[in-house]
Order: structure tokens, then C-alpha cells, then sequence
């Protein structure tokens, strides 16, 4: 075989192959836009929907990594996640008496704004990465349960839950996703056993919708200034 030959298919032949298990994601390039975390790969896993999943936790850099911990509607990691430290608080330090500036649906906490989905210019994923990355939505996290085989396991030394595709074609690809548990004020709470994903759904003024995995696959409201995982989406 020719020696030029041979040299272009060790090149073709690996980037034919990482283009099988990767796809790009649809995104609008009219303006410039710099990164502030690692991007990550988007991961085909033959959904109906299209909905391409990232290989790593926002705030992670690969495979396997825990990432950073938000608060709902906040685009930056914190130290501490107490209500005196959320963005959209107005006054107050716990759940029984905090008011709030945006996202109100109770007139109990703040001035009801009708607002129940995250605005762009709050949802992590898209200030952080852009290129059409964004918290997915319940209706993608339930996709993601009913197309694919639902495993624990521990890779690398790091307990998470593993998505495999069950579509035909797509049955390669997965996504793992580690315990990360939660953080409260100061503390991390359940990492190891159990991992909360924001959605961008409000689930009641207090609370952001989560998709959550401790053996199983749920879903509930969680309190938005405590700090939670983001696994970042986009469509084809």
C-alpha cells in the first residue's frame, strides 16, 4: 500500500469514528462569543427529540468529573448557598420568611412576575458555554429516562449513574453522570448516593424543578438557592 495512503487513513479512520459518537450543535454564530467553562463534547444518543446531551457536568473539563454546584437562576459557583447569597433575594434568610425579585408565582414571597422558565441571561449553561447549550427541560430529562438503560456504576473511582441509548444505531453511546448530592449553605450533602440536575422549570417560587437519581429516576422541587448540578443540552 502506498506509504502516503496509509498515512491519510490513520488520520480519516479516528475522525470518522469520533464523528459518529459526537454531533455539533445547532448555534448562532452572528455573534462572537468566549467560553467561561470548558465545553463540552455533544453527545447523539438517537433521541426522538434531537436533544443532544454534554459529556460533562458544567464546571467539569472531562469525562467523569463532578463539575461546580448552582444555584437556580444563578450563573456562577459559590461558596456558600444560603438564601442571604441568592441573587434574587430581596430580604429575609430562610425558607418561611424570604422575599424574592424574580421568578414569583406566590404573592407570599415577592411580587408575582408570571415568570416559570429560566431567561436566557439566567440559565447557566448558555452564559457559560453558548453555542446553543442550555438546562434541559423536564420533558428532556424524561426522554432521557424512557430511551435509555438506567445503570449505577463507578468509573474511574466515581460513583454515578450511567445512560445507555436503547435506539437502534445509538446503542454505543452514553452519557455518565456522578453523584454529585447537593450543597446547603456550606455543606455537600449526599454526594456519592445521589444526583439533583436543575431543570429550567420553576417548580414553585421557592423551589427549581429537578431531575433527580438515587436509585431511581424522579423528579421534584428543590430549594433554588442551594447548589445543585447543571448538565447542559442542545438540539442538532
Amino acid at each position: 500500500m502506498n506509504t502516503t495512503y496509509s498515512k491519510l487513513l490513520a488520520v480519516v479512520i479516528p475522525l470518522a469514528a469520533a464523528s459518529i459518537l459526537f454531533s455539533a450543535c445547532k448555534k448562532d454564530n452572528s455573534t462572537p462569543f468566549v467560553p467561561t467553562e470548558p465545553v463540552p463534547e455533544a453527545i447523539d444518543l438517537g433521541l426522538p427529540s434531537g436533544t443532544l446531551w454534554s459529556s460533562f457536568n458544567l464546571g467539569a473539563s472531562a469525562y467523569g468529573q463532578h463539575g461546580k454546584h448552582y444555584s437556580w437562576a444563578e450563573t456562577k459557583a459559590k461558596n456558600n448557598y444560603a438564601w442571604v447569597n441568592y441573587i434574587y433575594r430581596l430580604e429575609g434568610d430562610g425558607d418561611n420568611n424570604v422575599k424574592l425579585s424574580k421568578y414569583v408565582t406566590d404573592d407570599g414571597y415577592g411580587e408575582p412576575d408570571g415568570k416559570n422558565f429560566l431567561d436566557p441571561q439566567d440559565d447557566a449553561a448558555a452564559v457559560c458555554l453558548g453555542g446553543g447549550w442550555h438546562l434541559p427541560t423536564e420533558e428532556q430529562c424524561e426522554e432521557l429516562r424512557n430511551y435509555c438503560l438506567v445503570s449505577v456504576e463507578t468509573i474511574g473511582g466515581v460513583k454515578g449513574v450511567k445512560f445507555t441509548s436503547n435506539r437502534e444505531g445509538f446503542s454505543d453511546r452514553s452519557i455518565f453522570i456522578p453523584y454529585d448530592g447537593y450543597v446547603n449553605t456550606e455543606t455537600t450533602i449526599a454526594e456519592g448516593s445521589s444526583v439533583y440536575l436543575w431543570t429550567n422549570k420553576l417548580s414553585s417560587t421557592r423551589y427549581g424543578r429537578v431531575c433527580y437519581h438515587n436509585g431511581t429516576l424522579s423528579f421534584g422541587g428543590m430549594q433554588r438557592n442551594t447548589g445543585r448540578t447543571i448538565r447542559p443540552v442542545c438540539q442538532k
